[in-house]
């Protein structure tokens, strides 16, 4: 068992992980109310799920890779597990991670939040389309993919029969990134929401077909399927 931090495999710096990836389904958002004469409990779903803890038992046995281990698991990081290739997770460190070097060989638990609560599919080919066409959302839940309209004019972007419009101005190009979500141009601080009608797009698990009306030389794919 291995733990993959931003590309850096643990067990290249001495680190033996001491148990499998625990596969956790992440809460989801509902709200709880009770009428009276009523039995039981009306559960209204909200949008999205809860973030969750993923902890991990590993054993340091290098005292000189302690450093470079320690600045490995700072900030946020793309964490993957050998146990469940081809997928990674957002994660973060929150709590202390203490470990004496005199005491080698002495097992610790590191504790990841997942904040992005989904495992993502990893090097996901981006889908370039010059004319109507399909998206497969690999995952099990919808996706937030990302966007590159290469066009002018007003264009009318249908996605799984869901549409949104975009007018263009100077830009001959835009961003419709419906994970942050922003529409932008040359960078993420050249916002063009302004330009943008309707919801921001999402696939749905499996085939999601793609058309429109306008002025589109290219559009661009990203489709980052997700798993629970």
């Amino acid at each position: 068992m291995d733990l993959i931090i931003n590309g850096t495999s643990l067990s290249s710096l001495g680190v033996i992980v001491k148990n499998q990836t625990r596969y956790i389904k992440p809460k989801r958002r509902t709200t709880s109310y009770y009428v009276d004469g009523q039995d039981g409990v009306n559960i209204v779903e909200g949008y999205g799920y809860d973030a969750y803890i993923l902890p991990f038992n590993i054993t340091l046995t290098d005292p000189t890779k302690f450093d470079q281990i320690y600045a490995l698991l700072d900030g946020n990081v793309i964490l993957e597990t050998s146990d469940d290739e081809g997928k990674f997770r957002y994660a973060k460190v929150l709590e202390d991670l203490e470990y004496n070097p005199v005491a080698l060989w002495k097992e610790t638990t590191v504790e990841f939040l997942i904040y992005k609560p989904f495992r993502y599919v990893k090097a996901e080919s981006n889908v370039t389309l010059t004319s109507s066409g399909n998206v497969t959302n690999q995952g099990t839940v919808n996706s937030l993919p990302l966007l590159k309209i290469t066009g002018s004019g007003t264009v009318v972007l249908t996605i799984g029969g869901r549409s949104f419009t975009y007018v263009f101005g100077a830009e001959s190009f835009v961003y419709i990134d419906s994970a942050i979500p922003e529409a932008y141009s040359a960078s993420t601080t050249d916002y063009k929401n302004a330009n943008m009608t309707g919801a921001f797009p999402y696939l749905t698990p499996g085939v999601n077909a793609i058309s429109w009306t306008g002025t589109v030389t290219q559009l661009i794919i990203t489709p980052r399927s997700r798993f629970l």
